[in-house]
């Protein structure tokens, strides 16, 4: 394996066959084969190459020729410990959480609008479970991190008066909620992966509501925070590395039990595992 196409003391040798003596203008074929990569390869992408008198041991008129490249290139990843049959592995989970969420909802005579996001960030330890030799599900629960984001808040009541109720807060960089992120792996019956997530979240910082009223009189009252809670538990899009340093999850929706609001959110996780 070579990093620039060319063979030099520096590549990767992944293995040799002996070949008879070849006359000029001769050619010889090999089959592809499984390989081994040894441990010690650092991770990237590289260049097969196949040469012939790789050790120079043939003189020839042109030694430049002997080595042919090919079309595609294989990528070494990081190598995984070895899995427990049956047990728990523990990991470690650096986070990251994009989530949105929109209320537009109408009783009677008022119309109320929210708009949240906000942002997650973590690093904990977690917990890898492995069934007969494959990872069953992933178990990340972080109370520590931080959270930054925004709420919008508009109040409108829409009779002739047209009383206007807002607020607007801020968050930026507070500690974060107790929460939850699963991801369950594909098993026997199971095909697909799935994630499942809980959000528990409720600002420091507040604002006043800010009322107007029909004659432009202005008032302040109580005080609202960013909140996360009853967010709906599953993110049904999962991808993962082949070696699960990262996974991503996604969902969003309509929740039934919350008219007039929608959701969103990205769950991402670079995983570190024990060498």
């Amino acid at each position: 394996m070579s990093a620039n196409k060319k063979w030099d003391k520096g590549d990767v040798v992944l293995g040799s066959r002996a070949v008879k003596a070849l006359k000029p203008g001769k050619k010889h074929t090999v089959k592809a084969r499984s390989v081994r990569v040894a441990a010690a390869t650092r991770p990237g992408t590289y260049w097969l190459l196949a040469c012939a008198d790789a050790k120079k041991k043939v003189r020839e008129s042109h030694e430049r020729n002997n080595c042919r490249v090919a079309k595609k290139r294989v990528t070494v990843t990081k190598r995984m410990p070895a899995a427990p049959r049956d047990g728990v592995v523990k990991v470690n989970v650096r986070g990251h959480v994009d989530w949105k969420d929109r209320t537009r909802h109408t009783a009677g005579n008022t119309t109320t609008e929210i708009d949240s996001a906000a942002t997650f960030d973590f690093n904990v330890p977690a917990k890898l479970r492995y069934v007969q030799g494959r990872p069953f599900y992933l178990e990340v629960m972080w109370d520590k991190g931080t959270v930054s984001g925004r709420t919008v808040y508009k109040r409108v009541n829409n009779d002739g008066c047209r009383d206007t109720t807002t607020a607007d807060v801020r968050v930026a960089g507070e500690p974060a909620g107790l929460s939850q992120v699963l991801v369950h792996f594909p098993v026997p019956g199971r095909p697909s992966m799935f994630g499942q997530f809980a959000l528990t979240f409720i600002s420091q910082a507040t604002t006043p509501y800010t009322s107007v009223d029909c004659e432009g009189d202005t008032t302040t009252s109580g005080a609202m925070h960013l909140k996360v809670v009853d967010t709906p538990d599953e993110l049904p899009s999962v991808s993962a590395n082949a070696d699960l340093s990262r996974i991503v999850l996604k969902g969003g929706g309509a929740p039934r039990t919350h008219p007039g609001r929608t959701w969103e959110a990205t769950v991402t996780l670079d995983i570190t595992h024990p060498r």
